[in-house]
């Protein structure tokens, strides 16, 4: 890690006290990396990409609360002059800004100065750090030829490609914390089209990790991409009517979206959730378990402390069913007379906002083969379309397209679908989550099954 980086974010921070901010913090990133994409075994686009970016905001007393002065600049400052001039240009803006009640650093007393060390967060590995465009080359060309291999029908490829890169981050703040840590990441990806007398089908599968040797490997990603759009060739519509839906584990990860937007502090102050006044109160059934963890190791949403230097940790979510809380950031928690939960998440060109580490829901005994058992006639949903709920009201209708299920086994391929109903309702009426836990991002999650919702031809 580049400890100067640190040291300028420590710098910047002390001579903001000096000049009289009330608060001051300092952020620095730098992050690098490639993708490599190719179409009929060739490479199509080499993409490379490196910034420095240091983020500062600095906070001023005023009636009415405090001022708040922001910047970022990718011309580093090196000399104390240069310092000097970046502070004073965002203590001139906060001048200028109208004064907030919310604005702020942390209380002194939510600060937490004990972390989980980067180390054991596990988040850089060597080996990508060391990866160049030609590794990802290789990996894009053997996912083509093994997508191909395993299905002859594959008349086009949409994306294959592959990419990596690192990246490390800087902080410092006048309540006394200084911290830095450095990530890296990988990933694969391979989306196939077929074209036949039933029309056009594509689907595909991707995977990212932290470290190279948790990659799926690149014959499997391209196997499971081919194994995906074959099974949606003849997809025709489907029946109407009110039927069990199996959201497959990709598709359910959206609904684990849902709850932790619903979740999130900002739009319970603007009273614009569909879970406002919903904590304390079941949402779903007793079976239900989701925590917000950003301590994993090895995972996409760790980071050893959040964007205004607190402690990141295990945040419930939902637990036996029940709603425990909200995610919170300074800001918010000031204004709505709370704690804030380690959720602040910015980079240096940002102001913190309110975000989730590592989402997940805890997985079932059933696997997705004894769900579409259990389901005896519906539909499995495999692939969405169109755009979210409304957060206020929960409503929600989305196109689908997937697996109908007939006497507890899949009978052909559909599209042209919708499903429809409340997320409360369709929390509410979860039948079953399944076993078969997938990891995509930030976010680990199961097959779900709900036990009726309103399911539409759109012909």
């Amino acid at each position: 890690m580049n400890r100067a980086d640190l040291e300028l974010c420590r710098e910047i921070v002390e001579l903001a006290g000096r000049a009289g901010a009330a608060g001051a913090d300092a952020m620095m990133g730098r992050g690098s990396d490639f993708d490599v994409t190719v179409r009929d075994g060739k490479v199509e686009e080499v993409s490379r990409a490196t910034d420095a970016t240091l983020g500062v905001r600095v906070f001023l007393e005023a009636d009415g609360g405090r001022k708040l002065g922001f910047l970022t600049t990718s011309a580093l400052p090196a000399t104390k002059d240069e310092k000097e001039r970046l502070v004073r240009r965002a203590l001139g803006m906060a001048e200028a800004s109208a004064a907030n009640p919310w604005h702020g650093l942390p209380d002194a007393a939510d600060t937490n100065l004990s972390t989980v060390p980067s180390p054991a967060l596990d988040l850089f590995d060597p080996r990508v750090a060391e990866l160049g465009p030609e590794w990802a080359q290789r990996v894009a060309l053997q996912m083509e030829q093994a997508a191909c291999a395993a299905e002859p029908r594959i008349h086009a490829f949409s994306a294959v490609g592959a990419g990596a890169g690192r990246g490390e981050v800087a902080y410092a703040n006048t309540l006394g914390f200084s911290g830095q840590f450095e990530g890296t990441h990988v990933s694969a990806y391979c989306s196939a089209v077929t074209l036949s007398e039933g029309g056009r089908q594509s689907d595909g599968w991707s995977d990212a990790r932290r470290h190279l040797a948790d990659l799926m490997a690149p014959e499997d990603i391209a196997k499971k991409a081919a194994e995906r759009v074959s099974r949606a060739i003849g997809a025709r519509p489907g029946p109407t009517g009110r039927f069990p839906v199996i959201f497959e584990a990709p598709v359910a990860m959206s609904i684990i979206g849902h709850i932790a937007a619903g979740v999130n502090g900002d739009l319970v102050a603007k009273n614009a959730t569909f879970l406002q006044e919903k904590r304390g109160q079941p949402i779903a059934p007793a079976f239900f378990q989701l925590v917000d963890d950003s301590t994993l190791p090895r995972a996409f949403g760790s980071v050893p402390f959040d964007g205004e230097g607190l402690a990141t940790r295990v945040n419930p979510l939902v637990t036996d069913g029940v709603l425990q809380g909200f995610l919170y950031d300074a800001f918010t928690a000031r204004r709505l007379g709370a704690r804030p939960t380690g959720s602040a998440r910015r980079g240096p060109s940002s102001l913190p906002g309110i975000g989730t580490g590592n989402i997940r829901l805890a997985p079932g005994e059933r696997s997705l083969a004894q769900l579409v058992k259990d389901a005896g006639r519906g539909l499995l949903v495999t692939r969405m379309l169109g755009h979210g709920p409304d957060m206020v009201t929960g409503d929600y209708s989305r196109g689908a397209a997937g697996l109908w299920i007939e006497h507890g086994e899949i009978a052909h391929p559909v599209e042209e679908m919708t499903v429809a109903g409340n997320l409360l309702d369709m929390l509410r009426g979860i039948s079953a989550v399944g076993a078969d836990l997938l990891v995509r991002g930030g976010t680990a999650c199961p097959s779900i099954m709900f036990g009726e919702l309103a399911v539409s031809s759109r012909t």
